[in-house]
């Protein structure tokens, strides 16, 4: 059977069995190799010739690294006096040079870098506040003073906070209560106690505010000493802490009869028949007329004349 390859096929098999012959050429044996490193690099060469296989069975005995382990120690390192003290002065060493790098002539350098910077953050809150301000033309009457009324409000916060941080909200120095009227007067005197002195209050010099109530005639309760239908005539003068005091009960002296006339029939002949019995009458229409007053107080009250029937 004749060969039917054609002269193309037999040229590239002429070039592929050229190339493996070359390929063969190139190749070098292990002892040949070892010759080359010896010449090139005899330290090279040495250290390869201590490297010693290890067989499986040694292989095994080898610990894994634990990676966990070593992360935390690396961690925990950071925190140590070491590593403290060198980041301490590590950050130090950055000031010094800055600050040396600033004096020796970088200032020239450093202002203008700065002013530039500063010059553009106010150009951008600048733009910052006309965006705002577009944005607030816009908005509707409710928003606006929603918006109006939570400034005001952050403003008088931040008000409130920085007096209660420097001031107090209540100043120390302040008094709530006055303990003498010394504090409040413009001019203070001294009198000797041993010196004769006149009450202001009953003082002759001092206008009194003094009116006579009209007559009260009332029943009193029946004692084992009186009869069935005791009864008690009464006249009172009052002296009122002010002039208002007087015109007060000149205008509702017959409300105030009524009231003293149901404070003495609540007494007993006995009771009332007695100076402590007495005394106690004065106090307690005193102090019951003194609820019903709006415009001064009941200073005393004094018995003008006294009646009782038995």
């Amino acid at each position: 059977m004749a060969d039917e390859s054609s002269p193309q096929t037999k040229v590239d098999k002429l070039e592929n069995s050229d190339e493996e012959a070359g390929t063969e050429e190139n190749l070098i044996s292990a002892e040949e190799l070892d010759k080359i490193i010896q010449e090139s690099d005899p330290e090279f060469s040495q250290s390869l010739a201590q490297v010693i296989a290890v067989s499986p069975a040694q292989g095994q005995n080898i610990d894994p690294l634990d990676i966990d382990n070593i992360l935390k120690e690396e961690a925990s390192s950071f925190f140590s006096i070491k590593a403290l003290r060198r980041k301490t002065r590590s950050f130090f060493l950055q000031i010094f040079s800055s600050v040396k790098f600033f004096f020796q002539g970088g200032y020239k350098e450093t202002i203008p870098i700065l002013f530039n910077r500063g010059r553009q953050s106010v150009a951008r809150m600048m733009g910052r506040i006309s965006e705002a301000q577009s944005t607030f033309r816009y908005l509707s009457l409710k928003k606006k003073l929603m918006m109006l009324s939570l400034v005001l409000l952050s403003v008088f916060l931040l008000m409130f906070l920085y007096r209660s941080w420097t001031v107090g909200v209540i100043p120390q120095n302040s008094h709530l209560f006055v303990n003498s009227m010394e504090e409040w007067a413009a001019h203070v005197y001294t009198f000797p106690a041993d010196e004769a002195q006149d009450n202001f209050y009953t003082s002759s010099r001092v206008k009194q505010n003094i009116m006579a109530l009209r007559r009260a005639v009332v029943n009193l309760k029946p004692s084992a000493t009186s009869g069935p239908n005791p009864m008690a005539f009464f006249e009172f003068f009052v002296e009122g802490n002010s002039a208002d005091v007087v015109v007060e009960l000149k205008d509702r002296e017959y409300e105030v009869i009524d009231l003293v006339q149901r404070i003495m029939e609540d007494f007993t002949f006995n009771e009332i028949d007695t100076p402590e019995g007495k005394q106690l009458l004065l106090e307690k229409i005193r102090k019951e007329v003194n609820s019903l007053l709006t415009k001064g107080k009941i200073r005393k009250l004094y018995i003008k004349q006294a009646i009782v029937k038995p």
